[in-house]
């Protein structure tokens, strides 16, 4: 990887700070006094192991000492370069927004400055038609900002197909490939990987009541609060509908109940009266479930199922194979297809 500094804005440094991770092919992780903080892409030990992703990337956190190590990672098997080009920027997080902003702002007048000059030497060869040189240069300045726009696009377009367009979280083309690569990886080193697929009690009947726009809304706000309560390592998808899978590495079958069981506690403390609704979640867990990332969600999703009967309810993989009350309930009807 290359070498890459760290440089730091000066001013009052109390309260929360802030990296600024420039572009870095093609994906990293990012520690601060050895906790997770950013990640982008899944970084992985081959090409088939990881996901790449170009995105810049400001992190926040807490010092909890004058001194703090920072440790990245980055992975690159489809760049003709690779690692960080670019020094990481170490400030306040209100200076590190201000300097995104500020950076945003000078992009989009580098590139109206370029359109501006391609578009004068054109029109200077207009007027005067023996300057061919004019023309040349004009019509390389175009070419070049279409360029952009193009590479640009691409790029964009890339993220979207991964992202869902009404919660803004990852999609079933992000989730599928990044857990396969994920049990890769967990197969390599030897270490746990868990899913929990949780889904929304009596949703439809939400939706029926109080109308689809205010359903939509209520999911919208649903993935932002998941978004804030994960880790920065674990991975959030709309599985589809109301349903979403969050992916956990190094994560054993008892912590991860004990997760999902924090992440109902803190939605339902945020959650205003009278416009609730509770959750079932199935779990689970890499190597207990020896199974590739499309058996593994299965089983997750048996375990929903056992959870969907009582409703509000969290219940594992090892609990749905050998729980013979869930399979003697569902025979008799009852379960998801009531919501």
């Amino acid at each position: 990887m290359p070498h890459s500094g760290c440089s730091y804005v000066s001013g009052d440094i109390r309260g929360p700070l802030a990296i600024r991770i420039p572009y870095t092919s093609t994906a990293y992780k990012l520690w601060v006094d050895g906790a997770l903080v950013a990640a982008n892409g899944v970084v992985g030990p081959s090409r088939d192991a990881m996901v790449p992703q170009y995105l810049p990337l400001v992190a926040q956190f807490e010092p909890k000492r004058d001194e703090v190590e920072i440790v990245v990672a980055v992975s690159n098997y489809y760049h003709r370069r690779g690692g960080i080009w670019q020094g990481l920027t170490l400030g306040t997080a209100r200076d590190m927004v201000r300097r995104r902003e500020t950076g945003l702002a000078l992009t989009a007048f580098l590139f109206g400055g370029i359109l501006i000059v391609s578009l004068y030497h054109l029109g200077f060869c207009a007027l005067y038609r023996e300057e061919h040189s004019a023309l040349y240069f004009g019509l390389i300045v175009l070419i070049l900002v279409q360029a952009l726009i193009a590479r640009g696009r691409y790029r964009r377009a890339n993220e979207l197909a991964m992202m869902d367009p009404l919660t803004e979280v990852y999609n079933r083309n992000y989730l599928y490939p990044a857990l396969e690569r994920e049990l890769a990886l967990a197969r390599r080193h030897g270490y746990s990987v868990s899913v929990s697929l949780v889904d929304l009690d009596r949703f439809k009947a939400h939706n029926d009541t109080l109308g689809h726009l205010k359903g939509d809304r209520f999911l919208r706000d649903l993935a932002r609060d998941l978004r804030q309560i994960v880790r920065r390592s674990d991975a959030l998808a709309r599985f589809g509908g109301d349903e979403f899978v969050i992916v956990l590495p190094h994560t054993e079958h008892k912590d991860a109940l004990d997760f999902v069981a924090r992440v109902k506690k803190e939605l339902a403390a945020g959650c205003p009266a009278g416009s609730c609704v509770t959750m079932s979640v199935g779990v689970a867990t890499y190597p207990a479930d020896p199974l590739d990332a499309e058996g593994l969600l299965s089983q997750a999703d048996r375990a929903l199922y056992c959870a969907k009967i009582e409703r509000d309810a969290i219940r594992g993989s090892r609990e749905a194979r050998h729980g013979m009350a869930c399979a003697g309930t569902a025979a008799k009807g009852v379960g998801r297809d009531g919501d």
